[in-house]
């Protein structure tokens, strides 16, 4: 699980928008990349030291929605072992 959790962990930060800008993206591959949770911190970095645009907002309840759920997961998970 520890070796799985570090590559799941590597394969999400560099699929993350940093070095490309998501707007070039399909957007069957934006909706799939708001799953990732970097891709809002990048983009609200990128929005809000680049002037890029408004805060988004919409990914942000993605991020906080991912969170709050990888928390219950987490938190069952210990209980259970």
């Amino acid at each position: 699980l520890v070796q799985m959790l570090g590559q799941l962990l590597t394969l999400m930060m560099f699929a993350a928008p940093i070095f490309y800008d998501r707007a070039n993206l399909p957007e069957r591959f934006r909706s799939i990349l708001d799953l990732n949770p970097f891709t809002f911190y990048v983009e609200s970095l990128r929005s809000i030291l680049l002037d890029y645009g408004d805060f988004p907002w919409r990914m942000f309840g993605v991020a906080m929605l991912t969170a709050l759920l990888t928390l219950a997961f987490g938190h069952w998970l210990f209980r259970r072992l």
